[in-house]
C-alpha cells in the first residue's frame, strides 16, 4: 500500500498518504491546513474509526457555517465552506467499508455540498451525465467564461480511487486560469458507478468514446485542441484510449501504467498466501491482519469491489487483461 518518505503527523503509510493529500488541496479550496491538523491531532494512528469520526465531525461543522453564511448571503463564504465540508465528507469514506450504509449517505452529503459550492462559482459548475451503455456516467464541465467561443479543452479522470468531485481540487481553478474548459468525469469503477454494477473495465476506449462524443456535441470545445489527462489509474486509463482514439490530441499520464498486473505486483510474484483463499487457514490469516492494519483491509476491501471482484486471486487475474501497446501509443501522429 502507499507510504511516504516524510512524515508530517502518522507513522502508517495510508494515513499519513491521504492526510498529505487532504492537505494539498487547500491550493484550490478543498481544505485548510489548520482545519487538517486539528482533525489529524484527535486521530488515533492507524486506527479507522478515529479517522471516520473526525473527518465526519470536521465535515458537519463546516457546512453549518457554510449555511450559515448561505443564510446571510455571504456567498464567498458559503461557497468556500461547502467545498471544503465535500472534501471533509469524502475523507472519511476513505476508511470507512463501502458494506457500510453510512458510506452511501457520507457520499450523498459529500456530492449535495460539493454542488452548493459548484452554484456559487463564476461561471458555476455545471453538472453533466453522459450516457454509456443505457446508464450515465456523471461528471462537471467546468468554463471559462460564459461565452460559446470554442476553446482548448482538458479533459481529467481519475483513478481507481477518485470521485468525479475530487478532481476538480486537482487541477480545475489551475485549468481554467490558464484558459482551458475542463470536462471531469468518472468512468466505471470510479466514484459511485460500482454501486450501479459499473466496475472496472480494461477497454477504457469505449467509455471515453461516449466521453469524447459529449465533448464533440458542445460548442465551446474546440476538438482540434482537446487534451486528456489521467492521474494514478487513470494513467491506464488514457493511454490506453488514446492509443485508439485519434479524437485526443493531447495525453498526459501521472504516471503511466501500461500494464496494470505489472504495476501492482513490481515484477515480483503474487503473494502466495493469495493461493489459500477460501481455505481456513486464509481466513485465519485475514483476521490476523485484520488486527494488525485494519486500515489496509478496508482499502483492499474497497479495491476489490471497485473491480468487482470477490477475491483477492480473482482481482489479480483481471487485473493481467488491463495494458495497452506501448508500441501503438507512441506510433500515435498526432503525439
Amino acid at each position: 500500500m502507499r507510504s511516504t518518505p516524510v512524515k508530517y503527523r502518522f507513522r502508517k503509510g495510508t494515513f499519513e498518504f491521504w492526510f498529505e493529500w487532504l492537505v494539498g488541496a487547500q491550493t484550490h479550496g478543498g481544505s485548510e491546513a489548520s482545519e487538517c491538523f486539528y482533525a489529524a491531532s484527535r486521530i488515533k494512528d492507524g486506527d479507522p474509526r478515529s479517522w471516520v469520526r473526525e473527518w465526519l465531525a470536521l465535515g458537519e461543522r463546516i457546512e453549518a457555517r457554510a449555511n450559515e453564511a448561505l443564510f446571510r448571503r455571504h456567498s464567498v463564504s458559503a461557497r468556500e465552506c461547502f467545498l471544503r465540508a465535500s472534501l471533509y465528507y469524502r475523507a472519511a469514506r476513505l476508511y470507512l467499508s463501502v458494506h457500510d450504509p453510512r458510506y452511501q449517505e457520507l457520499w450523498q452529503k459529500s456530492v449535495a455540498c460539493f454542488r452548493g459550492g459548484a452554484r456559487l462559482l463564476a461561471p458555476p459548475l455545471e453538472p453533466v451525465e453522459i450516457p454509456f451503455e443505457k446508464k450515465a456516467l456523471p461528471g462537471y464541465f467546468l468554463k471559462v467564461d460564459t461565452g460559446q467561443e470554442p476553446r482548448k479543452t482538458l479533459v481529467m479522470i481519475g483513478g481507481g480511487d477518485t470521485f468525479v468531485e475530487d478532481l476538480y481540487f486537482y487541477i480545475g481553478p489551475a485549468a481554467v486560469k490558464r484558459g482551458y474548459h475542463v470536462l471531469m468525469v468518472d468512468l466505471p469503477g470510479q466514484g459511485g458507478l460500482p454501486f450501479e454494477g459499473m466496475t472496472m473495465r480494461p477497454d477504457a476506449e469505449a467509455p471515453m468514446g461516449a466521453v469524447l462524443d459529449h465533448a464533440s456535441r458542445r460548442l465551446e470545445i474546440d476538438t482540434e485542441r482537446l487534451a486528456v489527462y489521467g492521474i494514478s489509474g487513470g494513467g491506464y486509463l488514457v493511454p490506453r484510449a488514446a492509443s485508439f482514439d485519434k479524437r485526443i490530441k493531447a495525453c498526459i499520464a501521472c504516471s503511466a501504467i501500461p500494464n496494470f498486473y505489472e504495476y501492482m505486483t513490481q515484477g515480483r510474484r503474487p503473494n502466495p498466501i493469495i493461493r489459500l483463499e477460501g481455505t481456513w487457514l486464509f481466513h485465519v490469516l485475514v483476521e490476523l491482519a485484520k488486527r494488525r492494519s485494519p486500515a489496509s483491509q478496508i482499502l483492499i476491501e474497497t479495491y476489490l469491489w471497485r473491480w468487482g471482484a470477490r477475491r483477492l486471486a480473482e482481482w489479480m487475474e483481471m487485473l493481467k487483461t488491463f495494458n495497452f501497446d506501448r508500441a501503438r501509443f507512441h506510433a500515435r501522429p498526432s503525439f
